[in-house]
Formats: structure tokens, sequence, C-alpha cells
């Protein structure tokens, strides 16, 4: 399907959920989980039992295989696709148990000469397999599926286009990531409604083939077409889930406790659907059986919600246990509801128990076998249902001779008003006899961990010294704190008199507390936000009528409640960063004081950072299931608009990426009259205005082969241009001051576009950003290096020689050297000649009487050159150039690792193991490419620097011990071969070959790059 087509029925789809919408629903899905039931319009299927083999387990089917008539299969109902219409999509999870002869995966029709199917092999080789359409108008086969794996399970999935004529399938692992592209296609132009279906089978053949001996874990029929990006949603989730189709839980979290009592109900939209059914209640079963007709036993039934979000403030109630659904409803005609999965979550309780956030003690014994911490009384450790082990090392005990002023303190992450404690003293397995635990305790609070207050005196009980200990319960009276000690005045000791043990210790400690002050904080304290637009969140204390929030560079002002930094009182417990008028690029502390009529109880003083910038978009979010151009709108949406985004699946740029695996690929094409062509991204005004940024910034890189025309950028109605060439092929950074684009409150749009007429090409978009303060780094002033430094200089005019004073040329490599003319308008200046080298044996070149006075002179130095790779060449490890003796001594420019993967540099006098290195991430592609590595030895103490540049980009540096002098001279010094004879001789173009004698800087190698 063509990306314009693709792109109306998508948006169709989601935004409007017209009648297209409705084309592509399930029709029948049977997911054989125990039964043979068909879960969308009741056509179940049947086992046809010829030879008693086939199992129905919890989920799946599988059948035995056999001789045909005498093993069993999978018999759907007749003619069950015929009202589909044309367009329809097989999908299946199975697995093939044992090589059966032409056993089939499917088979639909009524005869040897009127069928449709894909089987697992062809005869009995494993490596085989089919796919085939037989009937009236025509006769298609294709054997190129990627063979299947005995007892391994795939996704399978037949796309049939009726109007195009054109079947498509894909198949891989379940288990796979991705469900990668289509494996193959073929056109047919048979009907699938014209076709008779009395024969609907699975594992069984319309011939005398086998039965398959396979297992069948789901099957779905598809009305329509499904894209590759809706396969890749099903494939994620494997089989037994339509989730696309139905809601998916965003929070609370499935099966979370301690949710707040005016929590927001958040859920991810059905991807076809127009609207959303509601159902909470108290009630599991109620909330199962809820529908549109009858929804009783729900706290809330509500239909047709327009958004993904649902506020219960005054609706749940303390220690409530609750169920919610969410169904998908697609738009008119089909309205079809995807019912949801039924989720669950605990309301906040009367009692908290929280653990405290931190616990210490005046000392903890440790051995060589065991290990006693204060944190053993807060983990649970030794704990089974209430009961604690006697096992010592899950314990908390003391040093040797500490009793009497023993201590262990604890700290939470708030003021809580505590009702009771909890106590589980030591409970060794001597116990009884020994009385370890202590006996004579004092309890003391305190609101800041400073100045203490006694709450009690008590004499704890002794543990049983058993595995049935249950502890004790001590009565704190509501007190207000958030520091809680427990000083040990003595111990229980054998007969009262005498300590046997001089240690005593507590082995598990829990609270039951309400909140009363602010709590949870989102971000957590001393996280950074990812955004000036997010939100500050809390917890409500138990009661509160409102929230102070103070906030401020300056922690002591907020430790101190400082008028001055009151950002507002507010009703509720959310609150946007941007409206503090905190800055990017800071350390914010916070507080929020929570008000209860005149009773004010303050908060615990919190951080969180800010980024130094706000990433608009850095292209790394798209995918076959988040399509790009589902965000950005292109020409197809505007017209008079000559650009595309992408020009096939998955419609983003995975080779070629300023940062990150991805850009933004813009082609662009105004040959028709248009003026411009533009992407256009809906933004909101107050990431303009917010958070102190006053520069925007966009990485773009353009291609050698473009017209030309002037990238720019358009704000509020107003364009500003790059200087930079749009031919130069190099990533650029476009930089403007927001002030430029005038007042920005309103501003609700962002354009990206190359201005000017008759122009085709492609611009890739990366890093789309606001800064107080953006970095220039990406593209330096460049300029051009001085030749002082050039000791080296081929410009292959159909010739090795130097071009410098030097006098260091090279030789053809036992053979002839060929010299291929190039215009090299992709090379963005007239370089004239290219040398040709073949990917052979005899085509390389020898430089080896060049090298041999000037690399043992080299410390500081850069190797550069311009390559452009014979396209689909199978040489592996192909150099642009290398130095050195054998295997074991050399320094090495590889074009690419492998046979289609990123640059790499390397150098070594001891072998492989001993590299330094740096390398890309990813293949340069197609045409021409310039790569650089400049060997800085004074970069870094003690050791060097190195660093990779591919077109003018640094794409890798790390430390090297070496430098060029280090190996000495060197005897094996070519261009275009490698030391290792195992690897591929360079296949390709190479020109410019410079080798200079200090390391130039990034300005320097963007000129040479082409940046002039």
């Amino acid at each position: 399907m063509c990306k314009k087509t693709c792109f109306a029925i998508l948006l169709i789809l989601v935004w409007v959920g017209s009648a297209l919408a409705a084309s592509r629903w399930p029709a029948y899905r049977w997911s054989f989980n125990g039964d043979l039931t068909e879960s969308v319009a009741g056509q179940d299927a049947v086992i046809v039992a010829e030879g008693g083999d086939a199992v129905i387990s919890a989920s799946e089917v599988t059948l035995g295989g056999g001789t045909k008539g005498s093993s069993d299969y999978i018999d759907l109902p007749d003619g069950i696709v015929n009202s589909l219409g044309d367009s329809v999509t097989f999908e299946i999870w199975a697995t093939q148990e044992e090589v059966q002869n032409w056993s089939r995966i499917f088979d639909f029709g009524t005869s040897t000469t009127e069928n449709i199917f894909m089987s697992w092999t062809v005869g009995e080789t494993l490596g085989t397999d089919r796919v085939e359409w037989v009937g009236d108008d025509s006769s298609t086969v294709n054997n190129s599926n990627p063979e299947y794996e005995l007892g391994v399970e795939f996704h399978i999935a037949m796309v049939i286009d009726g109007p195009n004529d054109l079947v498509t399938w894909y198949a891989a692992k379940s288990t796979n990531e991705n469900l990668g592209s289509a494996r193959d296609s073929m056109e047919n132009t048979n009907k699938l409604s014209e076709l008779e279906y009395t024969n609907c089978w699975l594992g069984q053949s319309q011939w005398g083939d086998n039965t398959a001996s396979a297992s069948f874990n789901e099957f779905r029929i598809w009305q329509g077409c499904l894209t590759a990006g809706e396969l890749q949603k099903y494939h994620t989730l494997g089989p037994d889930i339509i989730n696309p189709g139905q809601a998916g839980i965003v929070a609370p979290e499935k099966d979370e406790t301690d949710v707040a009592l005016d929590t927001e109900l958040e859920w991810s939209a059905g991807y076809y659907a127009a609207s959303h059914d509601l159902y909470v209640g108290t009630d599991y079963d109620a909330v199962v059986a809820a529908s549109r007709s009858d929804a009783s036993g729900t706290l809330i039934a509500e239909k047709d919600l327009a958004g993904t979000t649902y506020s219960l403030a005054g609706d749940l109630v303390l220690d409530g246990v609750y169920f919610w659904r969410v169904d998908a409803v697609n738009a008119p005609p089909s309205n079809y509801i995807f019912e949801g999965d039924v989720w669950t979550f605990s309301a906040e309780p009367t009692y908290l128990n929280p653990v405290p956030v931190a616990v210490t003690a005046s000392s903890y014994d440790v051995g060589e076998d065991y290990n006693c911490p204060p944190e053993n009384t807060i983990n649970g450790a030794g704990l089974n249902n209430g009961k604690h082990s006697s096992q010592a090392s899950t314990m908390w005990r003391t040093a040797e001779g500490e009793i009497a002023g023993a201590w262990i303190e604890y700290e939470f992450e708030s003021l809580f008003e505590f009702n009771q404690m909890h106590v589980w003293n030591y409970n060794g397995e001597n116990e009884a006899f020994l009385g370890v635990g202590a006996k004579d305790t004092v309890i003391k609070t305190s609101v800041d961990g400073e100045t203490w207050t006694t709450l009690t005196e008590l004499q704890l009980s002794r543990a049983t010294g058993t595995g049935t200990y249950t502890g004790e319960d001590v009565d704190m009276g509501d007190v207000v704190a958030q520091y809680v000690r427990i000083e040990i005045q003595s111990q229980h000791s054998f007969g009262g008199t005498t300590i046997v043990v001089n240690k005593t210790g507590l082995s598990e400690v829990q609270f039951e507390c309400v909140p009363i002050a602010a709590r949870r904080p989102s971000p957590a304290d001393g996280d950074a936000v990812d955004s000036i637009m997010d939100d500050l969140v809390w917890r409500l204390g138990r009661g509160a009528e409102a929230s102070r929030l103070y906030l401020s560079s300056d922690a002591n002002l907020v430790a101190a409640g400082d008028a001055s930094v009151l950002v507002d009182e507010v009703a509720g417990r959310r609150y946007s960063i941007a409206e503090t008028g905190a800055l990017y690029g800071g350390t914010y502390y916070w507080r929020v004081d929570q008000v209860v009529g005149v009773d004010v109880t303050p908060g615990t003083v919190w951080s969180f950072d800010t980024p130094d910038h706000l990433v608009i978009d850095d292209m790394e979010s798209y995918d076959l299931t988040n399509l790009i151009y589902e965000t950005w709108l292109d020409g197809y949406d505007v017209d008079e608009n000559g650009s595309v985004i992408g020009d096939d699946e998955p419609y983003v740029e995975q080779e070629i990426a300023f940062s990150g695996s991805q850009s933004m690929p813009m082609y662009y094409d105004t040959t028709d009259g248009e003026a411009a062509a533009w992407v256009e991204l809906a933004v909101d005004s107050d990431i303009f205005t917010s958070g102190g940024v006053a520069q925007f910034s966009v990485m773009f890189k353009s291609d050698r082969k473009n017209d030309g025309g002037q990238f720019y950028v358009e704000i509020n109605g107003k364009r500003v241009y790059s200087p930079a060439s749009l031919t130069s092929g190099l990533w650029t950074q476009l930089v403007v001051d927001l002030s430029e684009f005038g007042n920005l409150k309103n501003a609700d749009s962002l354009i990206l576009g190359v201005n000017g007429q008759n122009l085709e090409g492609v611009v890739y978009i990366d890093d789309v950003c606001l800064y107080v303060e953006a970095p220039s780094l990406a593209n330096p002033a460049s300029e051009q290096p001085s030749d002082d430094a050039l000791e080296v200089l081929y410009k292959m005019e159909s010739n090795l020689e130097d071009s410098t004073s030097n006098n260091r040329d090279g030789q053809s490599g036992s053979g002839l050297t060929l010299f291929y003319e190039t215009s090299l308008k992709e090379g963005i200046m007239n370089l004239g000649k290219a040398l040709a080298l073949e990917g052979a044996e005899t085509s390389y070149v020898d430089v080896n009487d060049a090298m041999a006075g000037l690399l043992p002179s080299l410390t500081d130095s850069t190797f550069a050159a311009w390559v452009s790779l014979t396209e689909d060449s199978d040489q592996g490890y192909q150099r642009v150039f290398d130095f050195g003796n054998d295997d074991q001594v050399y320094m090495f420019l590889c074009a690419q690792v492998g046979t289609d993967s990123a640059p790499e540099f390397a150098i070594t006098q001891e072998s492989y193991g001993a590299e330094a290195d740096v390398a890309g991430t990813s293949a340069l592609g197609a045409g021409w490419h310039h790569l650089a590595v400049v060997i800085d030895a004074d970069g870094a103490d003690p050791n060097g620097t190195l660093t990779l540049y591919a077109d003018g980009v640094a794409i890798d540096t790390d430390e090297t011990h070496l430098v060029p002098a280090d190996l000495g001279t060197t005897t094996n010094n070519w261009l275009g071969r490698s030391q290792y004879d195992a690897d591929g001789y360079f296949d390709g173009l190479m020109d410019e070959v410079r080798i200079y004698s200090e390391a130039l800087s990034e300005a320097e190698i963007r000129w040479l790059a082409g940046d002039q």
C-alpha cells in the first residue's frame, strides 16, 4: 500500500473513525483456550476426529498429524469468508511439531482447483513452504516464505488486498521483538467473494496430503487489510489479546494499593475507538457483566466518554477495593465494542503501614558467618503471616557490650499521626533462657529528628525463641511525628539475674499511622523532570483542605517556609512546574504544607532538577505503531506543499541520525509549481514562554544529490532561513532567537521546510529543541586547515602522486589501478577523478615507501578520505587504509565492519585484544561520505584521545594509549587492503586521501567534509 493511501486510512481510522475504520475489524476469532469457541460472531470450530489424536489444552489445540482420513483436523464453519468482501487478513499463532508431507497451516476452498492455502512444508522438506491460491481467474504459487522451525511458535499473517489483486504475507517467531517486513507477495486476480469455501480447515489439505502435526494457539480472520503497523501491534501483544482494539491500563496500575481517594483513572485509547464506555464498582462480577443495556451493580457507568481520563474524586472510600473496565467503542457504522479487561485497585487504607525511609542504630553485630544490621527490623526478613522465625540473621542485634544506652531510630517520609507500633522482640532460638531481647525501653518521638519527646516507658515481653512468635502491640496515642526512637535500658536475662549474652536487639518493628503531611512527591526527591511542562504531584494529608506550595532554588528559604517563595495555595495536589516560574537548567527545592482549618502541617523539603533544554521531538518515539506522519503533517495534508515524510514503512530514517537512532526524512518536490515544501507540528504555545527558553534549535542534514533550496523554520507566521547549503551532505544546526518570531503567546504550530521552486531532494531532521542558550558544538564555524601540517594528499587524478612537496607517492598493488571519472556532484565540490577499487586481490594501493619515514614521526595526527562503497558489496571489513606489519601490529580505518555496518578505526601493537578503537553505530549508506580520524596525543592525561568522524560529525571518541609513532617502522602499508587475509578488499571509489601531522579541530574536519 502506498504511503498516501495508508495515511488516508490511518487519518480516518484514528482521528475520524469513519466507515473505513470499521472495514478493519475482527470478523472471527478462535483463541483455543480450552475450547473451540469463536468469540466474535459465534462461529465455533469443531474437531473432526478421524484419528482421535487431537488434544485441546488450556491454551491451544494440538493435532497429531498423519495420513489424511486417519488423523484429526480443525474444521471452521463453511463459507465464513465470503461475506467479508475481497480484502481480508488471516492471522495465526501456530507451531509445527513434526514434518508431515505437504501439511497445511490452513486451507480454504472446495477442491484442488479452487482453494487458498499456506503449508508448513513443500513435501517433507523442512526448509521449504508454499503459499498458493488457485481459482477461476488465476493460479499463483510462492515458495519464498522463510523456513519454519520445529517446536517453535510462529506468528503468521496473510493480507489479501482484493481491489489491488495482491496477496502479502508475514512470518516471524512469536518470541521475536518485531514481526518484521513482509516476507513476500504475489499478484492474484481471484476474488474471495466469488469463490466457494465449503472446506475451511486448519491443518488439513484439499489434496490427499498429510494432516499437520502442529499446535494452533490462535486463529483470526479480519475484515480488511491490516497494515504492517497494526500487525506489529498484535505481534507485540501476542495471542489471546486484541489489545490495540481494547483500551489499555495506564493508572492506577493493575492491583495497585493505597490509591488516592481523588485519583483519576487513565487509560490508553483503543486503536479504532471513537469513544469509551467506563464501568467501576466494588463487585467484580457486576463489572464483568456490565453492559450498555444493564450496568446494575456498578457504582459508575459512563457511555461515550470522549477522553481517556475520569476523576473518581468523591466516589472512593477508605479501605475500598474497586474493579473497573473500559470498553473501546468504534465509530459508526460498525459501532463495534472492544470489551476491556477488568482491572482492580485498592483505595487508601484507614491506617497506613509505611516502611521507614531510613533506620539507624547505636551499633550492630557482625561476624564472619552472620550480619545483624538494623535494616532487618524493617525488611520483613523472618516474617511469615505475622510470625517471626528464630534465625538470628533476620534480626537486629547490638555489638558486644552495648545494652544500656542501645537505641534504634526510624525516619519516615513525612509527618504521620501514629496509632500503634507492633514490636517483635529479639527471637533467637535460645531466647527462652538467654534473654537477649529488650526489656525496659523508652519510646521517643520527634518531628525534626533533633528535639525528642518521651512518648512512653514500657517493658517489652520476652520472645518465645520459636517460629510461632507473634510480637506485641504498643499504643502510640495518635502522636504526630516523623521520627521514632526505641531506647533500650535493659535486656531479659537468664533467670532475671545473669546476663549470658552481652548484646540486645529486636526482630521487627511495624507502625500503623494516619498521613497528615503531604507525601509521595512526583518527581521523587532528587529526581530530574523531563520538561518544565511537567506537573508537580503529591499525596494529600488526611483531611487536608488546601495545600501551600513553596518553591525556590534556595533550599533554606523553602525549609523556613518563607513567604517570598510561597507559590500558591491550591485545593488539589497537582501544580504545573511552568506556573512556578522554574527555569531550565536548575535545581529547585519545594515543600507542600497541608492546611486543615487554622492548623498547618509543614511538609518535607524535596528537590528536583530541570533539564537544560526542552526536547520538542528527537524522532525516537516513532515506529509502525506510532507513525511519524500522524504527528507531523506533510504535503498529503496541505495543498501546494511539495513534501512527504518518508517513502516507505516505517517512514522514519533509521540509518542517518544526528543523535539516537532515528531522524525524520522530509522529501521535497516543488516541480509542480509549489513555492515550498514543509512539515508542520501542532504545539502548545506554553513551550515557547516557559522555563526561560530563548532559542530554537534544529539539526538537519541534506543529501549531496539535492537540487538545493533554503531550509527554514517558521513559527508564528515568521520564517527564518538557514544560510547552510542543502547540498553539503552534512549535519547542520539552525539556531534562532525566539524573539525573532515575535510574541509567541498564541503560537500553536511549528513548521520546518525548504523554500524554492523546481527543486527535488531530501532533508533529514533531528533534535528539534528549545534552549535557554543553545550549544553551538554541533557545527562550529568551519575553517580550512593549514597546509603546513599536510604530510600526504592523494588527489587520485589518474595517478597515485602525492600532491604535497613531500613526494610520498603510492604504487599500484600487484595489478592495474583503475580510475573513474566522476563529477562528484554528490561530493559537494568538483574533486575531479576518483580511484576505483574493485574489491579484488589485485586492486589496492601500496604506500610502503611513503609511510616508511612518516608514520614513526606521527604523534598528533589526522587521517581523512572521501569514500563511496559499491552498493550491495559483499566484501567485509573493507579498509580505507591499513598500516602495519601483520595481524599483531597495525592501525586501520575501516569503511564498514562486516558487510553492512558502521566504520571503525583501531590501532594496536600487541594484537586485536589490545586495540584502542573508535567506531560508529550505523552504516554509511550509499553514495559519497567523508571519513576522518583525529589522534590527539595530549587530549587526556595520561592517555590521548581518538575521535572518529563521518561526514563532519564526531561519531565516537575514546582514550588511546597509542599513537602512530608507537608502531615503529611498518612494512605493510596499504590503501584498500587489510593486514588480515580473511578481510575483503575495498570495493568502491576513494578520493582526497589526506594525512596531517596535527590533530585537526572539528571545524577543520567539517571543512574537509565539504562545509566550505
